[in-house]
């Protein structure tokens, strides 16, 4: 599927997406779009723990982002003829205050993206105790969970004001896209203090450029104050995941002997969802429960 087409082509293949899912009403009771582009893997081993086992859903649709998650909800909500169920990340679209599309079966995840769940004390345990072999429990004594991420936050409270002032400002400069590395220590998950200073000093200079610099300075102090107060402690929940994800897994294998260092990220992800605390999801499944009995009744 791409992803560039034309304003008529995305329609009729939205309406062929669509038609397709409801063909297949008779082997699913549900049918669950999402934005991702790939790791489809990931929501179908949260979900098969999720549902209750009368809940039944056979495909898990890729969309390719949340415009396209949204136009397919539009589209489906012309005809709803079976429950289907449409979830997005939630970004900053709620900091930024973005035009928000809420409703029964079209859910925003509580965390940055998916990966913010991946990111689990269970999880990283499990994981260790498989290199380590010193069970679980030592692990999770070992990992320290809670301070990581209490240090994760307070080192990412600047990056996280710069990234939501540039978005804000709709600066065309590579933000929370931009690979974990990019403000890691070299090999290492440890923050690089020096890169972090670089890139929000480049974001200065464009700011300048733009004419827009105490604008831009002004945003971030009040990104700053909004991230403490909503957030504090927690504020590695809207950290970009697939930049947390990646500090995770570095933090992980840097606990390990050096011969057992080597982590394939995709390896990880699948691992991650099968062992994460699945009561975070509870706001899903309760989301599911009530719509599925509404649209029974």
């Amino acid at each position: 599927m791409k992803f560039n087409d034309s304003y008529d082509d995305l329609t009729r293949k939205i309406e062929s997406e669509v038609t397709h899912a409801f063909l297949l009403q008779s082997y699913n009771e549900i049918m669950i779009y999402v934005e991702d582009e790939d790791r489809a893997n990931i929501y179908e081993s949260i979900f098969k723990r999720l549902l209750s086992k009368t809940i039944k859903f056979n495909n898990i649709y890729l969309s390719g982002g949340k415009d396209r998650v949204q136009a397919l909800y539009k589209k489906y909500k012309e005809d709803p003829v079976m429950p289907c169920f449409f979830i997005v990340d939630l970004d900053f679209d709620f900091l930024l205050e973005k035009q928000i599309l809420l409703d029964q079966n079209f859910i925003y995840l509580d965390r940055y993206s998916i990966e913010n769940y991946l990111v689990d004390e269970n999880a990283g345990a499990v994981f260790l105790n498989g290199r380590l072999h010193l069970g679980e429990e030592y692990c999770k004594d070992a990992m320290n969970f809670n301070q990581w991420l209490n240090n994760i936050s307070h080192e990412y409270k600047q990056l996280l004001s710069t990234f939501l002032a540039i978005q804000k400002l709709d600066f065309h400069i590579s933000n929370t896209g931009k690979n974990a590395e990019a403000f890691l220590v070299e090999k290492s998950w440890e923050i690089d203090h020096e890169k972090i200073i670089n890139y929000i000093e480049s974001v200065n200079n464009h700011a300048q450029e733009e004419d827009k610099l105490q604008e831009f300075i002004d945003l971030k102090e009040h990104y700053i104050q909004l991230l403490e107060t909503k957030y504090n402690s927690d504020l590695w929940k809207i950290i970009p995941g697939k930049q947390l994800i990646v500090m995770f897994a570095k933090y992980l294998v840097e606990m390990c002997p050096r011969n057992k260092r080597r982590i394939e990220l995709d390896d990880f992800y699948h691992l991650a969802s099968r062992e994460c605390d699945i009561n975070n999801f509870d706001f899903i499944k309760n989301a599911i429960d009530s719509y599925i009995k509404e649209f029974a009744a």
